[in-house]
């Protein structure tokens, strides 16, 4: 297996004022074909400039990001877009739902706007929705639907064309133990896929369940050894 993201001396320098800040301060990562990742640490720390990044979201970085091989920063926006389309699934915090859709319907677009066909569209949005513990809200608008359920079908939604790389922000925030489960079985489907997880949460429930972590603290990147724990912070 090989790695799907490298990032090499990344900065993601802002303008505040007369300020030049670093939201990333030279990140060095690499995560390989099937690794779960997970980055903790402070608000503010960089966390989810770095998944901005990783999704070909943020482009404005200073440094080397390979993406499946290639140098993110020699592509056009069109090869992102298809990248973002195809390869990649995100679950953030805002989940974005069309709220005119149902849950059905919000797994549909993806799936259909790759070129799927109906027929098979159809059957990997349901069965994703079943396993997320949704079988009986398939049919719901996001209004009615719980936090918990919306976040789920947010998650199944990043699954639908199984990414190569999958990225999640707190997506455990707020959820009772029902929709953690939820967000389990979705994690072990991602797995079994051979997707590559890059997650940043501040749930101690969810960071033991990964075998990488980081702790991000200041726009920079550290590895934690198995017996640190994560920060108090994060």
């Amino acid at each position: 297996m090989g790695p799907v993201c490298v990032l090499q001396g990344v900065r993601r320098p802002f303008r505040i004022g007369d300020r030049r800040v670093a939201a990333l301060d030279g990140v060095d990562l690499v995560v390989q074909e099937g690794a779960q990742v997970v980055v903790t640490g402070p608000s503010g720390a960089g966390k989810s400039t770095l998944l901005h990044v990783l999704g070909l979201v943020d482009a404005d970085f200073e440094g080397t990001y390979r993406f499946m091989g290639q140098d993110v920063r020699q592509t056009t926006e069109a090869e992102r877009g298809r990248w973002r389309l195809g390869r990649i699934g995100f679950a953030f915090q805002d989940l974005h739902l069309v709220p005119t859709l149902t849950a059905m319907e919000n797994l549909l677009i993806p799936l259909l706007a790759a070129g799927t066909s109906r027929a098979a569209a159809d059957d990997r949005a349901r069965d994703l929705l079943l396993q997320a513990g949704l079988g009986d809200r398939m049919d719901h608008l996001p209004t009615e639907l719980s936090g918990g359920e919306r976040r789920r079908v947010a998650f199944a939604r990043a699954l639908v064309n199984k990414p190569r790389l999958l990225l999640l922000d707190e997506p455990t925030a707020e959820l009772d133990e029902v929709s953690v489960q939820g967000v389990r079985a979705l994690l072990e489907r991602a797995s079994a896929e051979g997707a590559a997880v890059v997650a940043v949460t501040h749930d101690a429930r969810l960071v033991v369940d990964f075998a990488e972590r980081y702790q991000m603290t200041s726009g920079r990147l550290e590895r934690l050894d198995m017996a640190t724990p994560p920060s108090p912070y994060g």
